[in-house]
């Protein structure tokens, strides 16, 4: 039996959605997003299955078989050539952008255990995998970092992110249920800072500005807020005025500004909070009888 998948796209300059597709699949395609340039990869929870779709309309460019465990909490990567990485098993895999196998990377030896992928600098030459640890994969596909750190935060839900430099930040546990922001050094894996910012939380998402500072934000059991961290010192240098409903994603657009994907599961509404670099809000559009997604990492 044939489930049917809701596709949209939404524009972060003005949060309107472009077009919206209905595609009969032989998976639930709805979990799992990556895009960059001028495609869109599919991949169901249900199948190890990926779709890579022209990003113009949706429109189905091939559907392949990869070496992927599905699961809400877990994700694809694409790099700016088209090669997409996914993981099973303790491996991770990368193909090219016809979805050719390119090489396969043992990061848990003679472990079944299926990691996390989390970023990867755009041209693919670091992938961010995380599991109890942090590894660094090369463009090679070979491990050439590894973090160990008692203290790193929920690896399900909270986001790592891998700069252009290679530095690496991701969420800490600081105990009490309480949460802070760490920033690693690329190279040797050293703690670079430890942020001043600490939340009580059930998720963290983490993104970079234009120009390097870390943005913040906090799916609290209270409230959340937006944080910018100083990309040299992790200092809060600003917080919103007002709560962010609902967030589930934190994406930064090319003119500086920062965007914030919220998901109401209780009314299937999506909610696009446009954000300027003081986090102020600029626009909010909302978007009614959206299923459960897990938002796509965008390029723009």
């Amino acid at each position: 039996m044939e489930d049917n998948m809701r596709l949209s796209q939404f524009t972060t300059g003005d949060g309107t959605k472009n077009w919206g597709i209905d595609t009969s699949t032989v998976a639930d395609f709805d979990h799992l997003l990556a895009a960059y340039g001028d495609y869109v990869y599919c991949q169901g929870d249900s199948e190890e299955t990926i779709q890579k779709r022209a990003r113009v309309d949706g429109s189905l460019v091939w559907q392949k078989n990869f070496n992927i465990y599905g699961a809400a909490t877990q994700k694809i990567l694409v790099d700016n050539q088209g090669n997409i990485y996914t993981q099973k098993s303790g491996n991770v895999y990368k193909y090219n952008s016809d979805g050719n196998l390119v090489w396969t990377c043992d990061v848990v030896e003679e472990d079944a255990t299926n990691l996390v992928l989390k970023d990867l600098i755009i041209d693919g030459s670091k992938i961010l995998v995380v599991y109890d640890k942090i590894y660094v994969i090369n463009s090679s596909g070979t491990v050439e970092l590894v973090i160990e750190d008692a203290q790193i935060g929920s690896v399900v839900y909270g986001d790592f992110k891998i700069n252009s430099d290679g530095d690496i930040v991701a969420p800490v546990s600081i105990g009490g249920g309480a949460y802070a922001v760490r920033k690693y050094d690329g190279s040797d894996g050293s703690t670079l800072w430890t942020s001043s910012l600490t939340v009580e939380l059930a998720g963290v998402g983490l993104c970079f500005d234009t120009s390097g500072n870390i943005w913040v934000v906090a799916t609290s059991y209270v409230s959340s807020y937006l944080y910018k961290l100083g990309k040299n010192t992790g200092n809060t240098l600003i917080t919103s005025v007002d709560t962010i409903a609902y967030p589930k994603a934190i994406l930064p657009v090319s003119n500086g500004n920062i965007v914030v994907v919220g998901y109401n599961s209780g009314t299937d509404v999506l909610t696009i909070d446009i954000r300027d670099g003081n986090a102020i809000q600029l626009d909010s559009e909302t978007h009614s009888n959206i299923t459960e997604y897990n938002s796509a990492v965008i390029a723009v």
